[in-house]
């Protein structure tokens, strides 16, 4: 069985590949198509991630709390399948009652193709919720990139060829449609596919996903409530610019993600006998998030402009205040609040603390209606979000009974702190030299990288240390075997 470390490594290395793959679709559609091309496409693509959020609510993700919990219980999936089906008809019924609405509200019409890929995307969508709580995380890496690098191929090659938005559309229905072609098989052959209904099974999972779902959608419209702000204020052109933007840098997407769903499934197991002790991996993981996102906060605020410029061009400059503004969301993410209360099967704080995030941002969001700029609704969020995980800390420090010293290992982590920042002065060098500016941002951000790790290494926080060893024994093993070979 693999060891936690091994898991989160293939699932970074996984997510890495994965986002990066993705990231290269935006990269080419903004030199392929015009500002408001681009906006139309973003525009569809916030209808249908919106509806499949709602829509998925959570079943898939609710395989990673009952298979570790029960074993490798298939009948899990089953029920997935099943109320996703069942979800899909409910969807497509409300689709068509609001048809008209749909269409009056949209730049160009799109509703029969959002219909086609909600219901694709929807089903059979199970494989990395549970290979991740089978430990056969290597499968997901296979997947994700084979599935990634097929979706922006055929993305950017049919934009290429048809400059269509419509078109361009159609090739994502095609690809998830392709998609659920092998899920179906794989799941024919593994023997997942039960519709016999256990009501008793379905009762139990429904009563962990849906306040999960239904904060996770909350939380998600949220995040893309600032979008269709702008798009019915402002317009396509401006959403372009806004979409932009609010790109995050992947490593903070990556790493969270990654660790967190590997974590989840063990801190569960632990908070079983004694859920302090889940706590305990919680706050040493917290650790980890601190000292790997901190350094990619100040490398990538500091070259925003570059950022924006080089990937997306100098017609999407208008972006740059918006990718600073969320950049901030990365510290905050630092200190992710989910895990104690989930794992405890306290969702129901999520929930309410999307709520109170909603409330807030939607009161920000009419008091700056006026102002027709598009910053503002950024603040907007980024607050919103920052009085969410203050409301969900003060749940955790409820829920296990501690005061706020002993929620996080505060010390290590401003000494972390503390080392990000004594490097920054080496970024500041290439306003001496007259370096070619990707040149300049390879160089002195490598080396501000290399002189942060090195302060980490010497810092002697355990948890970071031990991580390192394990880097460094590996290291000499594979150079070792290598070396048996040879000879």
């Amino acid at each position: 069985m693999k060891s936690l470390a091994q898991q989160t490594s293939i699932l970074i290395i996984c997510r890495f590949i994965t986002y990066s793959i993705l990231f290269v679709t935006p990269v080419f559609l903004v030199r392929i198509l015009t500002i408001e091309d681009y906006g139309k496409y973003r525009e569809f693509m916030l209808y249908a991630t919106l509806l499949c959020n709602l829509s998925g609510f959570s079943v898939n993700a609710s395989i990673m709390y009952f298979i570790p919990k029960y074993g490798d219980n298939k009948k899990y999936i089953s029920n997935s399948i099943i109320i996703m089906i069942f979800v899909t008809v409910v969807d497509v019924f409300f689709l068509i009652l609001f048809k008209d609405i749909i269409n009056k509200n949209t730049s160009f019409e799109f509703f029969v193709v959002l219909i086609l890929y909600i219901c694709i995307f929807l089903n059979f969508n199970f494989c990395e919720q549970y290979w991740i709580a089978t430990k056969k995380t290597h499968y997901v890496l296979y997947y994700n990139s084979i599935k990634m690098t097929f979706r922006s191929v055929v993305v950017i090659g049919c934009a290429l060829y048809y400059h269509s938005i419509i078109f361009i559309i159609y090739s994502l229905v095609f690809v998830e449609l392709v998609r659920f072609i092998f899920v179906f098989i794989y799941a024919l052959k593994q023997k997942i596919i039960n519709f016999k209904i256990d009501f008793f099974s379905i009762k139990e999972q429904s009563s962990y996903f849906i306040p999960v779902g239904l904060s996770n959608f909350i939380f998600y419209f949220n995040k893309e409530l600032s979008k269709f702000f702008i798009l019915y204020t402002l317009g396509v052109e401006y959403l372009a610019y806004y979409s932009i933007g609010a790109y995050q840098i992947p490593v903070i997407g990556i790493i969270r993600s990654s660790i967190g769903d590997i974590i989840f499934p063990e801190v569960c197991n632990r908070s079983n006998n004694d859920k302090k002790k889940g706590l305990e991996l919680w706050k040493k993981t917290n650790i980890i998030y601190v000292a790997l996102i901190l350094p990619f906060f100040v490398i990538f605020y500091y070259y925003s402009e570059f950022f924006i410029k080089f990937l997306f061009t100098e017609k999407y400059l208008n972006a740059v205040i918006i990718f600073k503004i969320y950049m901030f969301l990365m510290i905050k993410e630092c200190f992710e609040m989910g895990i104690p209360l989930r794992s405890v099967n306290k969702n129901i704080y999520y929930m309410y603390g999307s709520v109170l995030a909603v409330i807030t941002n939607i009161i920000l969001l009419i008091l700056f209606h006026k102002t027709s700029d598009y910053v503002l609704p950024a603040v907007a969020y980024v607050f919103s979000d920052v009085v969410m995980t203050l409301y969900m800390g003060k749940k955790v420090l409820e829920t296990y009974a501690i005061k706020i010293k002993n929620l996080f290992y505060w010390e290590k982590i401003v000494k972390i702190v503390y080392l990000s920042l004594i490097p920054i002065p080496l970024l500041y060098l290439e306003k001496i030299f007259n370096l070619n500016n990707l040149v300049e941002f390879i160089l002195f951000s490598s080396l501000y990288m290399f002189s942060y790790t090195l302060l980490l290494v010497k810092s002697k926080i355990y948890e970071l240390t031990f991580i390192y060893m394990k880097i460094k024994r590996n290291i000499i093993i594979i150079y070792n075997n290598q070396k048996l070979k040879i000879y």
